[in-house]
Formats: C-alpha cells, structure tokens, sequence
C-alpha cells in the first residue's frame, strides 16, 4: 500500500486497500457501514476502509470529488458525521 502513494498508482491503491481478514467480521457489528463502503466504491473514492476498530470510515477520493461525495454521504446517512479532511505534513486540518 505504501508503494501505492509514492508511486501515485490510484488503481493498485484502490486494490490494495481492500482488507479482506479483519473488515467484514468487523463490519457485521454495524451492518449500515456495507452501505457506507458501497456508496464511497460507486463514486469512484481511491480507498475505502473501515479505520480502526470501529464505526469510522476512510475514504480517500481526489479533491474534486471530495465535496460532492461528501454531499451524497450526507444526504444518505444523516444521523452519521461526514467530514472532509485534508492531509498535511503537521496532520489532519479539519474543514466542516
């Protein structure tokens, strides 16, 4: 996966990314995340994974995409808290 961002190959990321051990057990705890996952995997996102042990979902998706994701994120699950985040080298700038 590391390779995948130093060589800016977004496709092998994309494959890379998919856990296939630990993500689905996890998952079945709060089955709406499948849901969460699909949608960000139809709008094309770079990686979609579950962070950590939890409720938390990562999605990384080119600038662009980023608000209009957001929006049909929003739109679809309400009751849950999207953001967009931008990377920098001090760590995560959040921007509601």
């Amino acid at each position: 996966m590391t390779a995948c961002f130093f060589n800016e190959s977004w496709e092998m990321l994309r494959i890379a990314a998919r856990d296939r051990f630990h993500q689905v057990a996890r998952m079945k705890n709060l089955p709406e995340l499948f849901d969460v996952q699909k949608l960000a995997i139809e709008n094309n996102v770079l990686m979609s994974t579950l962070s950590g042990s939890g409720s938390t979902f990562f999605n990384m998706t080119y600038k662009d995409d980023a608000q209009p994701l957001l929006e049909k994120f929003r739109r679809r699950f309400p009751s849950f808290r999207s953001l967009v985040l931008d990377f920098d080298n001090d760590g995560v700038l959040f921007r509601d």
